[in-house]
Protein backbone atom coordinates (compact mmCIF):
# COMPACT_ATOMS: atom_id res chain seq x y z
CA UNK A 1 0.00 0.00 0.00
CA UNK A 2 1.48 3.43 -1.11
CA UNK A 3 1.13 6.04 1.77
CA UNK A 4 0.28 9.26 0.70
CA UNK A 5 2.80 11.47 2.24
CA UNK A 6 1.22 15.08 3.77
CA UNK A 7 2.19 18.67 2.41
CA UNK A 8 5.44 19.37 4.54
CA UNK A 9 8.67 20.66 3.56
CA UNK A 10 11.33 18.26 2.13
CA UNK A 11 13.77 20.24 4.94
CA UNK A 12 11.58 17.91 7.35
CA UNK A 13 12.41 15.03 6.25
CA UNK A 14 15.46 12.95 8.01
CA UNK A 15 19.57 13.43 7.56
CA UNK A 16 19.47 10.50 5.09
CA UNK A 17 16.58 12.12 3.03
CA UNK A 18 18.75 15.02 2.75
CA UNK A 19 21.84 13.45 1.60
CA UNK A 20 20.07 11.52 -1.52
CA UNK A 21 17.94 14.41 -2.70
CA UNK A 22 21.06 16.08 -3.58
CA UNK A 23 21.39 13.49 -6.26
CA UNK A 24 17.96 13.68 -6.70
CA UNK A 25 18.04 17.53 -7.86
CA UNK A 26 21.11 16.55 -10.13
CA UNK A 27 18.53 14.07 -11.22
CA UNK A 28 16.13 16.33 -12.09
CA UNK A 29 18.28 18.84 -13.80
CA UNK A 30 19.62 16.20 -15.79
CA UNK A 31 16.37 15.45 -17.13
CA UNK A 32 15.72 18.92 -18.40
CA UNK A 33 18.78 19.08 -20.25
CA UNK A 34 18.12 15.61 -22.19
CA UNK A 35 14.73 16.62 -22.71
CA UNK A 36 16.03 20.25 -24.15
CA UNK A 37 18.56 17.92 -26.09
CA UNK A 38 16.14 15.64 -27.45
CA UNK A 39 13.77 18.14 -28.76
CA UNK A 40 16.45 19.73 -30.94
CA UNK A 41 17.06 16.68 -31.86
CA UNK A 42 13.37 16.45 -33.47
CA UNK A 43 12.42 13.70 -30.91
CA UNK A 44 9.73 15.36 -29.50
CA UNK A 45 7.43 12.59 -28.23
CA UNK A 46 10.84 11.71 -26.32
CA UNK A 47 11.31 15.24 -25.35
CA UNK A 48 7.72 15.39 -23.80
CA UNK A 49 7.80 12.52 -21.81
CA UNK A 50 11.09 14.05 -20.04
CA UNK A 51 9.49 17.48 -19.37
CA UNK A 52 6.76 15.80 -17.41
CA UNK A 53 9.13 13.70 -15.32
CA UNK A 54 11.20 16.96 -14.65
CA UNK A 55 8.21 19.18 -13.97
CA UNK A 56 7.67 16.73 -10.97
CA UNK A 57 11.08 16.41 -9.98
CA UNK A 58 11.16 20.28 -9.86
CA UNK A 59 8.07 19.56 -8.13
CA UNK A 60 10.24 18.16 -4.88
CA UNK A 61 12.07 21.42 -4.79
CA UNK A 62 9.47 23.83 -5.49
CA UNK A 63 10.55 25.19 -1.49
CA UNK A 64 13.54 26.23 -2.94
CA UNK A 65 11.96 28.11 -5.92
CA UNK A 66 9.47 29.51 -3.38
CA UNK A 67 12.15 30.56 -1.10
CA UNK A 68 13.73 32.01 -4.63
CA UNK A 69 10.29 34.01 -5.82
CA UNK A 70 8.68 34.41 -2.41
CA UNK A 71 5.74 32.52 -3.07
CA UNK A 72 3.75 30.50 -0.49
CA UNK A 73 5.72 27.22 0.73
CA UNK A 74 3.14 24.07 -0.34
CA UNK A 75 5.65 21.33 0.20
CA UNK A 76 7.55 19.01 -2.34
CA UNK A 77 7.63 15.67 -0.18
CA UNK A 78 4.12 14.89 -2.10
CA UNK A 79 5.59 15.10 -5.59
CA UNK A 80 8.00 11.99 -4.64
CA UNK A 81 6.21 9.10 -5.43
CA UNK A 82 4.39 10.81 -8.51
CA UNK A 83 8.32 11.61 -9.86
CA UNK A 84 9.32 8.00 -8.81
CA UNK A 85 6.34 6.18 -10.59
CA UNK A 86 6.79 8.47 -14.01
CA UNK A 87 10.48 8.17 -13.84
CA UNK A 88 10.60 4.45 -13.76
CA UNK A 89 7.78 4.21 -16.78
CA UNK A 90 10.18 6.61 -18.97
CA UNK A 91 13.25 4.70 -17.99
CA UNK A 92 11.99 1.60 -18.85
CA UNK A 93 10.57 2.95 -22.76
CA UNK A 94 14.18 5.06 -23.17
CA UNK A 95 16.03 1.46 -22.44
CA UNK A 96 13.40 0.05 -24.78
CA UNK A 97 14.17 2.65 -27.90
CA UNK A 98 17.99 1.81 -27.30
CA UNK A 99 17.64 -1.59 -27.34
CA UNK A 100 15.68 -1.61 -30.61
CA UNK A 101 16.66 1.47 -32.18
CA UNK A 102 20.28 2.84 -31.23
CA UNK A 103 22.02 -0.23 -30.99
CA UNK A 104 24.95 0.40 -33.77
CA UNK A 105 25.90 4.38 -32.24
CA UNK A 106 27.66 2.30 -29.32
CA UNK A 107 28.87 -0.29 -31.38
CA UNK A 108 31.65 1.73 -33.31
CA UNK A 109 33.38 5.18 -32.30
CA UNK A 110 32.97 6.39 -35.35
CA UNK A 111 29.20 5.70 -35.34
CA UNK A 112 28.89 7.76 -32.31
CA UNK A 113 30.01 10.80 -33.27
CA UNK A 114 27.36 10.69 -36.04
CA UNK A 115 24.58 13.45 -36.26
CA UNK A 116 22.21 10.26 -36.33
CA UNK A 117 23.23 9.11 -33.04
CA UNK A 118 23.33 12.49 -31.03
CA UNK A 119 19.67 11.72 -30.51
CA UNK A 120 20.30 8.50 -28.86
CA UNK A 121 22.80 10.00 -26.27
CA UNK A 122 20.44 12.06 -24.78
CA UNK A 123 18.09 9.33 -24.45
CA UNK A 124 20.30 7.45 -22.65
CA UNK A 125 21.49 10.26 -20.31
CA UNK A 126 17.62 9.97 -20.12
CA UNK A 127 17.41 6.82 -19.08
CA UNK A 128 20.32 6.72 -16.70
CA UNK A 129 19.06 10.37 -15.15
CA UNK A 130 15.65 9.09 -14.73
CA UNK A 131 16.37 5.40 -13.65
CA UNK A 132 18.54 7.19 -10.67
CA UNK A 133 15.88 9.68 -10.03
CA UNK A 134 13.20 7.37 -9.69
CA UNK A 135 15.29 4.54 -7.12
CA UNK A 136 16.60 7.36 -5.02
CA UNK A 137 12.98 8.91 -5.02
CA UNK A 138 11.22 5.42 -4.03
CA UNK A 139 13.42 5.03 -1.08
CA UNK A 140 13.25 8.72 0.35
CA UNK A 141 9.46 8.15 0.17
CA UNK A 142 9.09 4.73 1.87
CA UNK A 143 11.30 6.09 4.56
CA UNK A 144 9.04 9.00 5.18
CA UNK A 145 6.15 6.75 4.60
CA UNK A 146 7.58 4.19 7.83
CA UNK A 147 8.56 7.68 9.90
CA UNK A 148 4.81 8.91 9.81
CA UNK A 149 3.58 5.35 10.52
CA UNK A 150 6.04 5.00 13.32
CA UNK A 151 5.07 8.44 14.44
CA UNK A 152 1.23 7.44 14.23
CA UNK A 153 1.55 4.12 16.57
CA UNK A 154 3.53 6.46 19.00
CA UNK A 155 0.84 8.77 19.27
CA UNK A 156 -1.94 5.65 19.25
CA UNK A 157 0.11 4.34 22.20
CA UNK A 158 0.21 7.63 24.16
CA UNK A 159 -3.50 7.42 23.80
CA UNK A 160 -3.88 4.34 24.88
CA UNK A 161 -1.44 4.97 27.74
CA UNK A 162 -2.90 8.01 28.94
CA UNK A 163 -6.65 6.33 28.91
CA UNK A 164 -5.14 2.98 31.27
CA UNK A 165 -3.70 5.89 33.76
CA UNK A 166 -7.02 7.83 33.78
CA UNK A 167 -9.22 3.95 34.26
CA UNK A 168 -6.31 3.34 37.26
CA UNK A 169 -6.88 6.69 38.65
CA UNK A 170 -10.65 6.34 38.38
CA UNK A 171 -10.24 2.62 40.41
CA UNK A 172 -8.19 4.17 42.35
CA UNK A 173 -10.95 7.31 43.62
CA UNK A 174 -13.76 4.99 43.51
CA UNK A 175 -12.27 2.69 46.42
CA UNK A 176 -11.11 5.42 48.51
CA UNK A 177 -14.22 7.77 48.43
CA UNK A 178 -16.87 5.31 47.27
CA UNK A 179 -18.02 7.31 44.16
CA UNK A 180 -18.17 5.74 40.74
CA UNK A 181 -16.83 8.39 37.94
CA UNK A 182 -17.94 6.40 35.13
CA UNK A 183 -21.65 5.22 36.60
CA UNK A 184 -21.95 8.19 38.98
CA UNK A 185 -23.45 6.19 41.78
CA UNK A 186 -21.74 6.34 45.56
CA UNK A 187 -21.43 3.21 47.56
CA UNK A 188 -22.80 3.02 51.37
CA UNK A 189 -21.35 4.12 54.33
CA UNK A 190 -21.28 0.11 54.89
CA UNK A 191 -19.63 -0.47 51.61
CA UNK A 192 -16.98 1.85 52.72
CA UNK A 193 -16.36 1.34 55.92
CA UNK A 194 -16.20 -2.31 55.81
CA UNK A 195 -12.34 -2.75 53.62
CA UNK A 196 -10.74 -0.64 56.51
CA UNK A 197 -12.96 -2.58 59.30
CA UNK A 198 -11.63 -5.65 57.68
CA UNK A 199 -8.10 -4.53 57.84
CA UNK A 200 -8.14 -3.15 61.55
CA UNK A 201 -9.41 -6.72 62.35
CA UNK A 202 -6.41 -7.84 60.49
CA UNK A 203 -4.18 -6.03 62.70
CA UNK A 204 -5.52 -6.33 66.03
CA UNK A 205 -5.48 -10.51 65.17
CA UNK A 206 -2.18 -10.27 64.53
CA UNK A 207 -0.94 -8.20 67.53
Amino acid sequence: MVVVLPSQPISHLSEDAQHKLKYVRICALGIWVCALGRWADGNTLGAANDLFSGAFGTCIFQDDLSAVFNLPQNGGAQCLFPFALLSAINAFFDIMSLVLVCPECFKSYVMAFMPECSGCFFTLGAAVFQTSGSVLSWQIHRSASRDIAYGDIRAAGGRLAHADFAEEGEALIERRTGIGLSTGTAASAREIATPHFASAGHWAAGE
